[in-house]
């Protein structure tokens, strides 16, 4: 059953932690506190109510220990009443029996009430008292504190509870009569407020210790000048760390006064307060007026939102803002959905967005804003992920080796349960950054259905999981893309599963394939922040990307390329120029048609190649040809030559040139853009980003 505050505050003030926690661990007194004899770590305060575990840093009050023992909250508090010989309220009267026997327990000493102190309402009208109780157990002292409350039908008599009562502040008429330039003392217990009344000072508390300080006590405090005094102890400090933080912009000064600095008091015993200070030290009202001249303020600390806010006026600050990987369709730091039914290209579309990314190719003719590491997560596509990738290489005539900021997981991940691969995710991420020396600017699961492992992805609970894991991972990795390829429904109308799916990405790309053609359609059907609805036509083209061993038959997979331009890319037989390309093309066979010599045996060139020429008879051959300044004439040459070494249809060793035999084809200008290499790979990437490993 569910038990009030005051039921609890008010059991627990009838038993000491010590005497509960005693009864399995042996304890000695250390100061004012108790120390655990096997395991000096752990703590206990009477006083406080509570026990700590610094080698933990777990603690708590007494209930908090029953339940570290391993009952449950219900059982806890039973345990507890039975000890205190208090019947819980259930009805009749009666505490449940205890799940373990009672050890014999000694008669307890009687405890005295040795001191009162009153809490009034504003006006001096009494609501309650703190009681303090001691008593002499083991021949030593002990002490702790309760509440009561005067009886309403009975003035005489008293309730030990606070029912109906919120804790106050201590002394509130005199606070209230205070002047509003006098300092006001705030210690941690009544007894050290009126050590400093008797110094003529102001000074409150509030009862039931740090949990119970509320915000209308620190209103009470507005625009004072404060000193918030802290005991000897880790829980005193963290007190003062709650009441400092809840008096920012309220009270006009603060100050914390820690009787334990070396400046002060270096040997104060632990727990020591201001009233020790004044008993150990002989502290006089004009000495601690002249440790708090000297305290520094408190300062608050610089504001730093959580949520990602910024003030208005400093809308044109640097900062994060909606940037683009691929002008107009992903943008930077965000979540994407590349959704279509099977077979309709969607993977092929994701790899060929993946590797504009990286090698800053313009995407369908979108220009790479953010070109970086890509990692591409390859759940569905097994051992055929090396083929599509190979294919693209080889269509976009990237030698092999060359280094290009890609990296492929070959194997499914689980970012659904709680034992799942999220955070191993984001490590290897993290390491594949830290690998390449380069920010992740993107990452492709490939598919979502993998990748979600055993959630039901038409259940709101299960995908909340998922994308959270998804949102997550992109935290992890600041700037980081998320793209996630998903299958569609069955009617092909929508992403398959929950609609949290698309609820929480920020652009959407549905592929579909055209009745009877081979053209597919993706159509950016979402986009956060920008316009939607682009669309792109394409073709998926077979390329060979080798021959297998045993038989020689070809290995093929497929690239995405612009609607009406596929067509089947043979290794070793087919590649496409530009015009201008084409023309230094003929050139150089012209050249070595016209004043070319045998081949020099040193060049140990195959019998093939019987004839070369010099790379000056190319230049001139291309020059005769060519109306262009001789500066634009050399950086055109420089440029086809090395393109042609890269796709082997040249070879050359200074100062000679020779034709390798691999056939070329001339491209249109509007097929160019989007099948031909170019030079941009080579250009834009430094020299030793593209160097064999």
């Amino acid at each position: 059953m569910a038990y009030s505050e005051t039921f609890l505050d008010d059991l627990k003030s009838r038993v000491a932690v010590s005497e509960v926690i005693g009864r399995s661990v042996k304890l000695r007194r250390d100061g004012k506190e108790f120390r655990a004899i096997d395991n000096k770590s752990l703590t206990v305060n009477d006083q406080k109510g509570i026990w700590f575990d610094h080698a933990t840093n777990e603690g708590g009050d007494v209930l908090q220990w029953l339940q570290k023992d391993g009952l449950s909250f219900a059982d806890a508090v039973a345990d507890l009443a039975s000890i205190a010989g208090v019947p819980l309220p259930n009805g009749n009267g009666q505490a449940p029996p205890r799940k373990q026997p009672a050890k014999k327990q000694e008669p307890k000493a009687k405890r005295e009430i040795t001191a009162t102190y009153d809490y009034t309402d504003a006006q001096g009208e009494l609501l309650y008292q703190v009681v303090r109780l001691e008593w002499i157990e083991d021949g030593e002292r002990h002490k702790t504190f309760r509440q009561r409350r005067p009886d309403p039908e009975k003035p005489s008599e008293w309730l030990w509870n606070l029912e109906g009562i919120s804790h106050g502040l201590y002394r509130l008429p005199d606070l209230r009569e205070a002047g509003v330039d006098e300092t006001v003392y705030l210690p941690e217990g009544e007894k050290d407020v009126e050590t400093l009344i008797g110094f003529g000072l102001v000074a409150t508390t509030n009862s039931g210790g740090a949990k119970n300080w509320r915000n209308d006590h620190a209103e009470a405090l507005r625009g004072r000048d404060v000193v918030v005094m802290v005991d000897n102890d880790d829980p005193g400090r963290e007190r003062g760390k709650t009441i400092v933080a809840a008096l920012y912009g309220i009270a006009s000064r603060v100050r914390v006064l820690d009787f334990s600095r070396r400046d002060i008091w270096p040997e104060a015993p632990k727990g020591a307060d201001v009233t020790d200070w004044v008993k150990a030290r002989e502290g006089t009202a004009e000495e601690l007026a002249e440790i708090v001249g000297r305290l520094p303020d408190v300062k608050p600390p610089p504001f730093v939102s959580q949520f990602g806010g910024i003030p208005f006026e400093e809308l044109d600050r640097p900062g994060p803002e909606h940037e683009f990987i691929i002008d107009g369709w992903l943008t930077v730091g965000e979540k994407s959905v590349i959704g279509g039914a099977t077979k309709s290209g969607k993977s092929f579309l994701a790899i060929h967005m993946a590797m504009c990314i990286a090698t800053g190719r313009q995407f369908y003719g979108n220009n790479v804003l953010a070109r970086g590491l890509v990692i591409y997560q390859a759940g569905e596509g097994g051992r055929g992920i090396r083929k599509r990738f190979r294919a693209w290489r080889e269509n976009f005539g990237i030698q092999q080796g060359i280094r290009v900021p890609v990296y492929i997981l070959q194997s499914k991940v689980d970012i659904h349960s709680h034992e799942g691969d999220t955070a191993k995710l984001i490590e290897e991420i993290i390491a594949i950054s830290r690998l390449y020396n380069l920010p992740v600017t993107a990452l492709f699961i490939d598919t979502l259905a993998k990748a979600q492992g055993a959630a039901d992805e038409n259940s709101g609970r299960d995908m909340a999981v998922v994308m959270a894991n998804v949102d997550r991972i992109a935290a992890a990795v600041p700037g980081c893309h998320v793209c996630l390829v998903h299958h569609m429904n069955a009617g092909g109308t929508k992403l398959r599963g929950h609609t949290s799916i698309s609820a929480n990405i920020d652009q959407v790309v549905l592929v579909a394939k055209e009745e009877g053609t081979k053209v597919r359609t993706a159509t950016l059907d979402k986009q956060k922040d920008e316009e939607d609805g682009a669309e792109i036509r394409f073709e998926l083209m077979q390329v060979e990307v080798g021959r297998r061993a045993i038989d020689g038959k070809p290995i093929t997979s497929c690239v995405t390329v612009p609607a009406g331009t596929a067509r089947t890319l043979v290794k070793g037989k087919t590649l496409v120029l530009s015009d201008d390309q084409t023309n230094i093309f003929t050139a150089l066979k012209d050249a070595i048609a016209d004043v070319g010599i045998p081949a020099p045996p040193e060049l140990k060139l195959p019998k093939s190649i019987v004839k070369v020429c010099k790379v000056a008879d190319w230049y001139n051959a291309y020059r005769a040809v060519a109306s262009k300044e001789d500066a634009a004439l050399r950086q055109a040459m420089g440029r086809a030559s090395d393109k042609f070494v890269r796709l082997r249809i040249i070879g050359r060793i200074n100062p000679y040139v020779w034709v390798t035999g691999r056939p070329v084809a001339e491209l249109s200008n509007d097929e160019r853009g989007e099948i031909t290499g170019g030079d941009a790979i080579q250009e834009e990437f430094p020299e030793q980003e593209f160097a064999p490993r």
